[in-house]
């Protein structure tokens, strides 16, 4: 049964971890008795098993109301996976103006055949991408709202200051009016250096890797890599597969990219989501990314592409910030 709520936290920037405990503590709220409509209808078990497998109780042994408490971070849960899940479905979905670009808002906005915009024709913000007062934000990457939000501010940072020409994915939930439009804020330095370029440039064959998450509750599994040769091009191809348990809130995050030898510039480069059933996501593991058969299976959804020449430099900021939070790729970049 679809929560009540969900359709107003999936359209929220607020984070369900935050906006929940605002609602409830707020009888007046427009939500509030759709919220508590969601927390009286958890399933006890469903509730007591969950509190038990995240240890809910550890954190919640000074609130005034322990049932109460158990619910909400229940319900924060439940939407974070819902919201998740229901925005891959939209990405996967087929169409002619796929959301949010069915919007009259977006009527004018040329969406080229792999659903990407041309990111110039938004006012490009610190804070996020705007039309006609309303404001969007670049689709994220996993199942997190801000997995997309440093890559973001390197591609503003390559639009404004380096005059680069990018086409990028609309999340698919968010269109605000730009009054109410108050994206989060967050810091991180992102570090990242270039390769030794030199090396890859004199690459005979093909160069390939894999790193395997180890950690037991993490939400992706393993991560490969492959620097392909093709005559004057070299091929960059990196994808991180989620775990097969989160495969229904998350794809997997896929970048791409070709490094000219003679000029030693990228000249292209895309990220995106490549989206995967259990058994799909199954196969594609027998697999190494550097084998044709991993592109038979799952979809691939871009997030943004540009055909501009990047230095190496700003290439290695780029492919960092997409893959935030995996630590396999920063030693790699950093090596």
């Amino acid at each position: 049964m679809e929560l009540k709520t969900l359709q107003y936290f999936s359209h929220n920037l607020t984070d369900p971890i935050h906006e929940v405990f605002q609602v409830l503590d707020n009888p007046n709220h427009s939500e509030y008795n759709k919220l508590l409509h969601d927390m009286k209808s958890i399933n006890a078990e469903e509730l007591s098993l969950f509190v038990i497998e995240k240890q809910i109780d550890f954190y919640i042994k000074d609130s005034f109301n322990i049932d109460i408490e158990r619910r909400a971070w229940f319900l924060i849960n439940r939407l974070h996976r819902d919201i998740a899940s229901k925005r891959l479905d939209e990405l996967s979905g087929n169409g002619v103006r796929l959301k949010p670009y069915n919007s009259l808002n977006l009527k004018e906005i040329l969406i080229n055949d792999e659903n990407l915009v041309d990111i110039s024709f938004f006012d490009l913000k610190p804070i996020g991408i705007v039309h006609n007062n309303f404001g969007y934000r670049l689709c994220p990457s996993t199942n997190l709202d801000n997995s997309t939000y440093w890559l973001f501010l390197e591609i503003i940072k390559l639009v404004l200051k380096n005059k680069k020409k990018f086409y990028i994915r609309l999340d698919p939930f968010i269109e605000i009016p730009i009054k109410d439009y108050t994206p989060m804020a967050y810091k991180m330095t992102i570090h990242g250096k270039p390769l030794n370029w030199d090396r890859i440039r004199n690459l005979q064959n093909d160069d390939f890797g894999q790193f395997i998450n180890e950690k037991e509750d993490s939400d992706y599994s393993i991560t490969d890599y492959v620097w392909n040769v093709k005559k004057n091009e070299i091929h960059f191809t990196c994808e991180e597969l989620p775990a097969i348990g989160n495969c229904t809130i998350r794809g997997s995050r896929y970048f791409h990219a070709i490094f000219n030898k003679d000029t030693g510039s990228i000249i292209h480069c895309d990220g995106a989501i490549r989206i995967y059933s259990e058994s799909e996501l199954a196969d594609r593991m027998r697999f190494h990314v550097r084998s044709s058969d991993v592109r038979k299976v799952g979809k691939r959804v871009k997030i943004f592409q540009t055909n501009d020449s990047l230095t190496q430099e700003e290439f290695s900021h780029l492919v960092m910030s997409f893959f935030v939070w995996n630590q396999d790729v920063v030693s790699y970049f950093n090596t």
